[in-house]
């Protein structure tokens, strides 16, 4: 493939990682904002959201995110960021030449 190729997929897959993070942060607060509400509605608490303990970022990703298949687009991402990084170095150095 040729070099602005390689780039055209950097980019790409950058910006992909960029949107999944905030999409990450996105599902962490829906989680701790909307989460309360509904166990208590579906449990029939009092409505006291008190009780619920809010999950830290760190404890969210090591808990439920890992083996999410969120996880996996995060892998497939970020190998193809750096295939795409690896490949743009060789051709570098290959058309300094």
């Amino acid at each position: 493939m040729k070099r602005s190729g390689w780039k055209f997929v950097f980019g790409f897959s950058l910006t992909v990682l960029v949107l999944l993070i905030l999409f990450n942060i996105f599902l962490w607060a829906l989680y701790n904002s909307i989460g309360p509400l509904i166990a208590g509605i579906v449990n029939g608490v009092g409505g006291d959201a008190s009780v619920h303990n809010n999950t830290t970022f760190l404890e969210y990703i090591c808990t439920d995110f890992i083996g999410s298949p969120l996880s996996y687009v995060y892998l497939v991402d970020a190998t193809m960021l750096t295939i795409s990084l690896i490949a743009l170095i060789s051709t570098k150095s290959r058309s300094s030449e």
